[in-house]
């Protein structure tokens, strides 16, 4: 028998060992497109993420919830009930945080317009769709009463730093502000007094919004958070004349007795001027522009806007 070398052995057995590893190798590189895992779960996560978000559900209870509020102070109606349901309802994390996003938009765009009670209704959704924000069906705890005291305290604040922070545009002649402003408060509060009766009083029956300026219509809606319609439970008061019902007419035409013809009073001055049947501001400037207007109790006094006049009002015959 021949003799076997011990070198040629060991080749043999190294040969042997190393056949399956390369073998195992070989299966690894031919593996068949079957066998690999398919990934349907990303392509599914991909158009998932691009469906559009509905969210009309919810903004119809939001729009329905603002119909509803409290006009005194901008709380929603029951908590919100039915907008928090609404937003229960919604499906996922990004559905939930578009919703509360759809809120402070909301909100941001009722400040801008000074629509106040608008604003606070929203801010009060928003704080409440925050407590709901883990779906949790616990009942809510009870609200603390509101301090008055405070909320009225921090009104002020606020319009006092909002004067202090007011933006001052370029080109001011700083030595005419302090009369002009005095000037613009003398003619604008009353006004804003009787605008804010005009705001209060019965849409059906209130006539047409008085013509103030801007700023006074800006101060009115600022201030109603202090300024509440006379209603129970109401957190704020307002003036409400008692006694014998009085006649815009009556007062027009006593402001107008003494004046010479050719007079031109605004609705603003008319408002302003005191006689016996109103003070000074306390009459409506929507009940007078429509006194004016009808013109059958104001006879001599014609309702016009003479050329480089600001707004309507009366000029004596």
């Amino acid at each position: 028998m021949a003799r076997q070398q011990p070198g040629k052995n060991t080749t043999t057995e190294a040969t042997a060992s190393v056949a399956p590893a390369q073998e195992e190798t070989t299966v690894s590189e031919n593996v068949t497109p079957e066998e690999v895992a398919p990934q349907p779960d990303a392509a599914a996560d991909s158009s998932a993420a691009e469906t559009p978000i509905d969210l009309s559900q919810f903004e119809a209870a939001l729009t329905a919830g603002l119909g509803t509020k409290n006009p005194e102070n901008g709380e929603p109606a029951d908590d919100a009930k039915q907008v928090v349901e609404a937003y229960k309802s919604l499906d996922g994390v990004k559905a939930k945080n578009a919703a509360r996003a759809l809120v402070g938009t909301k909100q941001d765009e009722a400040v801008d317009a000074l629509e106040i009670q608008d604003a606070r209704y929203y801010m009060a959704v928003g704080n409440l769709l925050t407590a709901a924000k883990g779906g949790s069906k616990k009942a809510a705890e009870p609200k603390a009463p509101v301090d008055n005291t405070d909320v009225y305290a921090q009104r002020l604040a606020a319009l006092d730093i909002a004067r202090v922070l007011a933006a001052k545009p370029e080109n001011v002649k700083d030595d005419e502000v302090d009369e002009k402003r005095n000037t613009f408060y003398t003619e604008g509060h009353p006004q804003a007094v009787a605008y804010l009766e005009w705001l209060a009083s019965d849409k059906d029956t209130r006539g047409d919004e008085p013509e103030v300026p801007k700023y006074v219509k800006d101060a009115a809606k600022i201030s109603q958070g202090s300024v509440a319609r006379a209603s129970a439970g109401g957190g704020g008061t307002r003036r409400v004349h008692e006694g014998p019902r009085k006649s815009p007419a009556k007062h027009i035409v006593a402001v107008f007795a003494d004046q010479p013809s050719g007079t031109f009073l605004s609705v603003g001055d008319i408002v302003s001027t005191k006689s016996d049947e109103y003070e000074s501001g306390e009459a409506s400037p929507g009940a007078i522009s429509n006194a004016l207007k009808a013109g059958d109790k104001t006879p001599g006094i014609e309702y016009t806007k003479p050329e480089g006049a600001k707004s309507f009002g009366g000029l004596k015959a």
